[in-house]
Protein backbone atom coordinates (compact mmCIF):
# COMPACT_ATOMS: atom_id res chain seq x y z
CA UNK A 1 0.00 0.00 0.00
CA UNK A 2 2.78 2.45 0.92
CA UNK A 3 4.48 1.58 -2.37
CA UNK A 4 1.65 3.29 -4.26
CA UNK A 5 2.69 6.66 -2.87
CA UNK A 6 6.46 6.55 -2.43
CA UNK A 7 9.37 4.60 -3.82
CA UNK A 8 10.21 1.74 -1.47
CA UNK A 9 11.71 -0.77 -3.89
CA UNK A 10 15.15 -0.20 -2.32
CA UNK A 11 14.13 -2.85 0.22
CA UNK A 12 14.30 -5.59 -2.44
CA UNK A 13 18.13 -5.87 -2.56
CA UNK A 14 18.21 -5.81 1.25
CA UNK A 15 15.56 -8.54 1.38
CA UNK A 16 17.51 -10.58 -1.19
CA UNK A 17 20.72 -10.10 0.80
CA UNK A 18 19.03 -11.33 3.99
CA UNK A 19 17.52 -14.33 2.17
CA UNK A 20 20.87 -15.57 0.82
CA UNK A 21 22.94 -15.14 3.99
CA UNK A 22 24.55 -18.23 5.43
CA UNK A 23 24.78 -18.60 9.20
CA UNK A 24 28.52 -17.83 9.08
CA UNK A 25 27.96 -14.66 7.07
CA UNK A 26 25.08 -13.54 9.29
CA UNK A 27 27.27 -13.99 12.36
CA UNK A 28 30.06 -11.96 10.76
CA UNK A 29 27.89 -9.24 9.18
CA UNK A 30 25.14 -8.81 11.76
CA UNK A 31 25.65 -10.60 15.08
CA UNK A 32 29.19 -9.41 15.84
CA UNK A 33 28.24 -5.73 15.22
CA UNK A 34 25.08 -6.22 17.32
CA UNK A 35 27.06 -7.69 20.24
CA UNK A 36 29.60 -4.84 20.11
CA UNK A 37 26.78 -2.25 20.00
CA UNK A 38 25.00 -3.83 22.98
CA UNK A 39 28.23 -4.03 24.99
CA UNK A 40 28.98 -0.40 24.07
CA UNK A 41 25.53 0.67 25.19
CA UNK A 42 25.66 -1.23 28.47
CA UNK A 43 29.23 -0.70 29.62
CA UNK A 44 31.34 1.71 27.65
CA UNK A 45 29.04 4.69 27.15
CA UNK A 46 27.53 4.98 30.64
CA UNK A 47 28.79 8.53 30.81
CA UNK A 48 28.63 9.49 27.14
CA UNK A 49 29.50 13.13 26.62
CA UNK A 50 26.89 15.01 24.59
CA UNK A 51 29.50 17.57 23.51
CA UNK A 52 31.54 14.85 21.80
CA UNK A 53 28.55 13.68 19.74
CA UNK A 54 29.02 16.43 17.14
CA UNK A 55 32.68 15.52 16.65
CA UNK A 56 31.84 11.83 16.46
CA UNK A 57 29.08 12.50 13.94
CA UNK A 58 31.41 14.57 11.77
CA UNK A 59 33.95 11.74 11.71
CA UNK A 60 31.26 9.19 10.89
CA UNK A 61 29.89 11.31 8.04
CA UNK A 62 33.37 11.75 6.54
CA UNK A 63 34.08 8.04 6.93
CA UNK A 64 30.78 7.17 5.23
CA UNK A 65 31.50 9.53 2.34
CA UNK A 66 34.79 7.72 1.70
CA UNK A 67 33.17 4.29 2.00
CA UNK A 68 30.32 5.22 -0.34
CA UNK A 69 32.83 6.38 -2.95
CA UNK A 70 34.82 3.16 -2.57
CA UNK A 71 31.71 0.98 -2.78
CA UNK A 72 30.30 2.73 -5.84
CA UNK A 73 33.69 2.50 -7.57
CA UNK A 74 33.91 -1.21 -6.79
CA UNK A 75 30.38 -1.78 -8.06
CA UNK A 76 31.20 0.14 -11.25
CA UNK A 77 34.27 -2.02 -11.84
CA UNK A 78 32.29 -5.16 -11.11
CA UNK A 79 29.40 -4.29 -13.41
CA UNK A 80 31.53 -3.06 -16.31
CA UNK A 81 34.26 -5.73 -16.33
CA UNK A 82 34.05 -8.50 -18.88
CA UNK A 83 37.25 -10.53 -18.43
CA UNK A 84 37.56 -14.29 -18.09
CA UNK A 85 37.21 -14.16 -14.31
CA UNK A 86 33.89 -12.37 -14.58
CA UNK A 87 32.60 -14.62 -17.34
CA UNK A 88 33.42 -17.64 -15.15
CA UNK A 89 31.75 -15.95 -12.18
CA UNK A 90 28.60 -15.28 -14.23
CA UNK A 91 28.36 -19.01 -14.92
CA UNK A 92 29.32 -20.14 -11.40
CA UNK A 93 26.47 -21.63 -9.37
CA UNK A 94 26.57 -20.02 -5.93
CA UNK A 95 24.38 -22.83 -4.51
CA UNK A 96 22.03 -20.16 -3.16
CA UNK A 97 18.52 -19.28 -4.18
CA UNK A 98 16.29 -16.27 -4.10
CA UNK A 99 12.87 -17.79 -3.87
CA UNK A 100 13.22 -20.91 -5.99
CA UNK A 101 15.59 -19.34 -8.50
CA UNK A 102 19.31 -20.16 -8.23
CA UNK A 103 21.71 -17.23 -8.42
CA UNK A 104 25.19 -17.07 -9.89
CA UNK A 105 28.33 -15.99 -8.07
CA UNK A 106 28.19 -12.75 -10.00
CA UNK A 107 24.65 -12.05 -8.77
CA UNK A 108 25.69 -12.92 -5.21
CA UNK A 109 28.51 -10.37 -5.27
CA UNK A 110 26.31 -7.74 -6.92
CA UNK A 111 23.66 -8.20 -4.23
CA UNK A 112 26.18 -7.71 -1.41
CA UNK A 113 27.73 -4.64 -3.06
CA UNK A 114 24.33 -3.05 -3.70
CA UNK A 115 23.22 -3.87 -0.16
CA UNK A 116 26.29 -2.28 1.42
CA UNK A 117 25.78 0.88 -0.65
CA UNK A 118 22.15 1.09 0.47
CA UNK A 119 23.12 0.56 4.12
CA UNK A 120 25.82 3.23 3.77
CA UNK A 121 23.28 5.74 2.43
CA UNK A 122 20.77 4.81 5.15
CA UNK A 123 23.49 5.26 7.80
CA UNK A 124 24.47 8.60 6.29
CA UNK A 125 20.83 9.76 6.40
CA UNK A 126 20.57 8.50 10.00
CA UNK A 127 23.66 10.50 11.02
CA UNK A 128 22.54 13.67 9.27
CA UNK A 129 19.06 13.39 10.78
CA UNK A 130 20.12 12.87 14.37
CA UNK A 131 22.79 15.55 14.04
CA UNK A 132 20.19 18.07 12.90
CA UNK A 133 17.82 17.04 15.69
CA UNK A 134 20.63 17.18 18.27
CA UNK A 135 21.78 20.65 17.15
CA UNK A 136 18.20 21.89 17.62
CA UNK A 137 18.07 20.56 21.19
CA UNK A 138 16.31 17.25 20.65
CA UNK A 139 17.62 13.77 21.48
CA UNK A 140 20.03 14.85 24.25
CA UNK A 141 18.75 12.10 26.55
CA UNK A 142 19.15 9.43 23.86
CA UNK A 143 22.89 9.82 23.22
CA UNK A 144 23.76 6.27 24.32
CA UNK A 145 21.10 4.73 22.07
CA UNK A 146 22.14 6.91 19.12
CA UNK A 147 25.80 5.95 19.51
CA UNK A 148 25.00 2.24 19.97
CA UNK A 149 22.88 2.20 16.79
CA UNK A 150 25.61 4.05 14.97
CA UNK A 151 28.23 1.56 16.16
CA UNK A 152 26.07 -1.31 14.92
CA UNK A 153 25.53 0.30 11.51
CA UNK A 154 29.18 1.26 11.08
CA UNK A 155 30.47 -2.18 12.07
CA UNK A 156 27.89 -3.82 9.81
CA UNK A 157 29.16 -1.69 6.91
CA UNK A 158 32.79 -2.48 7.73
CA UNK A 159 32.08 -6.22 7.95
CA UNK A 160 30.16 -6.19 4.66
CA UNK A 161 33.00 -4.31 2.98
CA UNK A 162 35.53 -6.79 4.33
CA UNK A 163 33.46 -9.62 2.88
CA UNK A 164 33.05 -7.78 -0.43
CA UNK A 165 36.78 -7.12 -0.69
CA UNK A 166 37.47 -10.77 0.07
CA UNK A 167 34.98 -11.86 -2.60
CA UNK A 168 36.62 -9.45 -5.04
CA UNK A 169 39.97 -11.05 -4.19
CA UNK A 170 38.60 -14.51 -5.01
CA UNK A 171 37.33 -13.30 -8.38
CA UNK A 172 40.88 -12.58 -9.50
CA UNK A 173 42.72 -15.23 -7.52
CA UNK A 174 41.75 -18.76 -8.42
CA UNK A 175 43.18 -21.46 -6.21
Amino acid sequence: MLGKFIYIEFHIPIRDYLSILTWKEAFFDLIIPLIVAIVSYCFIFNCANIDKLATFTGLVINFLAILIGFSITSLTILSSESGNSFETLKKYDSKRNIGNKPITGYQLILITFICVILVEFITLAYNLTYYLLWVNGFLTSYVRIIIAINIFLMLHIIMLNIRNITNFFFIFWKS
